[in-house]
Parts: structure tokens; sequence; C-alpha cells
């Protein structure tokens, strides 16, 4: 278990060591908690071992990072079609007892192989195969109990700049977050025990408000892939980084923030230490719609 954030991320990079694909990874864990999260805050565990970060809901294992790839579970009766026409995934031949209620086939997603972004494609079938499992609750094992890692909801917020609706308020203290006249005040360093960034969440309201829930980057709708009970369900992006504004700055969410969908927003946080424009990640996205 990690003492604190900065311990935890150090676990994290090593368990992750490709600053390329991490950012995709976690956000893919922070959808599938949050996913979790809001049907049955109960159901949710997340393990951070030496080679990898496991989510579990009830007894079974439903998530994998690793390496570079992300290991889901998916609807064993649905979508397996579609999954196996993508260059991205790869089934797995081993099979588990204990996938067998609800059934389920697993398989693993990489993301230096996606090419035409079938990130949502691998998504939905997860998705599918977490309902199933939601719907037949069982218990955890006490082993995976002892293990969570209680900073991890905290860590993913920091890490991918991003609010987690319906987990944050119920898993973290909420911060005390100081507005001015002439905007929202966000960034203000605090200490947790390492320094984070707040976040007002009047802020997001107030982009989503102005720009609507589709990404501002490919157009994706959670509520016209998943159905309305993902409506509203959007990042949203600083276009300049809160760890770049030490002491925090006045935000304008007309002019400061835009909503995006996890994968355009691991793109544009893909480089490192410096972030892509929404209008960079656009064109990439042009570049590959056109016939080679």
């Amino acid at each position: 278990m990690a003492s604190d954030l900065e311990t935890l991320a150090r676990r994290v990079e090593r368990a992750l060591p490709d600053p390329i694909t991490r950012a995709a990874q976690l956000a893919a864990l922070a959808d599938s908690l949050t996913y979790v999260h809001v049907r049955n805050p109960d159901m949710w565990l997340v393990h951070v071992l030496p080679d990898r970060i496991r989510l579990f809901a009830g007894h079974t294992i439903v998530l994998t990072l690793m390496g570079s790839t992300v290991w889901v579970t998916t609807d064993a009766l649905e979508n397996e079609d579609h999954l196996s026409a993508l260059r991205s995934w790869a089934w797995e031949t081993k099979v588990y007892p204990r996938y067998k209620r609800p059934p389920s086939r697993n398989g693993t997603y990489s993301r230096l192989h996606d090419e035409h972004g079938e990130w949502p494609t691998v998504q939905a079938a997860h998705f599918s195969y977490l309902d199933r499992v939601l719907a037949r609750p069982r218990l955890f094992d006490p082993r995976s109990v002892h293990r969570h890692e209680p900073l991890i909801v905290e860590y993913l917020s920091v890490t991918l700049q991003r609010s987690m609706p319906g987990v944050e308020s119920a898993l973290l203290p909420g911060a005390e977050v100081v507005s001015d006249a002439a905007g929202f005040w966000e960034g203000s360093a605090t200490r947790v025990p390492v320094t984070r960034f707040e976040r007002d969440r009047r802020a997001r309201d107030e982009c989503v408000r102005l720009y609507g829930s589709n990404c501002v980057v490919c157009g994706m709708s959670f509520c016209n892939r998943y159905g309305p009970e993902m409506d509203g369900f959007i990042h949203v992006h600083h276009l300049v980084p809160l760890s770049e504004t030490r002491g925090g700055y006045s935000i304008d969410p007309a002019r400061h923030l835009v909503p995006v969908c996890p994968n355009c927003h691991a793109v544009l946080h893909s480089i490192g230490g410096t972030v892509r424009s929404v209008e960079e990640v656009r064109e990439m996205l042009r570049r590959q719609q056109e016939p080679c």
C-alpha cells in the first residue's frame, strides 16, 4: 500500500514503464472503475503490483494493465466478431474457471497497434461484461481487500487531470476551492501529503454547459455510443495544464477548458512533458481518414 501519492506514482511507473501508452492505460482503468462505482460503490478494488495493475469487480479481475497493454474481460455472448476484426485486439486462449459465471471471453488490447481508434469497441464489450458482473454481485476474497490501494482514485484524478464523476465525492475528502469575481480559481496547490492541484467542479460543469458533452476533437458522444446511462460523461481538458500553473490561475471555462473523450485526452497528453493542441489531434485523425 502506498504511503502517499508520490510513492504510488513511482510504483505505477514501474508497473507501466512505457510513457507513451501509460496515460491511455490509466484512462481505461479510470473509466472502468467509474463505471463500476456509480452502479455499486462497494464492488471494486485495485491492486498495484510490481508488474501490473488490476481492477476487481467483486471476486473477479475485470481489467489488468501490464507492460503497454490492457487485458480486459468482455461479454462472451456478444461482440466476438467485432473484436476479432480489430488489429489492436488479441484473444486469450487460457480459460479461467471463475469467469464462467457470468461467462466471458478475455483478451488484450494494444494501444501501440491501434491506428484507427478501436478502443471504444473494446470498451463497449468490456462494459457489457461489467453489467453482467454487477447484476450478480459476489463478495471479495478477503486477501484482495487487504491489498487494495486506497489512493488510486486521487492518483488517477491528479495524473489524468480529470474529475471522476460519482467516485471522487464518495472516496475522497472534498478539497476546499477558492473562486474570485473573474472566474473559477483552479490549480491552487495543497498538501495531501504531496502537492496536488485542486479543481473546481463548477468550472467543469460550466464547460459542459457551454460546449456540450461531445468530444471537441472527434465528436464522440458517450450517450450516443453507450446509451442514456452515460449521458453527460466526458473528460474536460485544460488547455493550460494545471501542473504548469504554480499558485493557481483564474480560469474562464469558455477559453481554458474543452470537453474531450478519453482516447483524445490520452493523445493530447501522450508526448511526455508537453501537450498537443486540439488542432494537432484533429489533424492526426484527418490524416488517418485519408487513403494511403
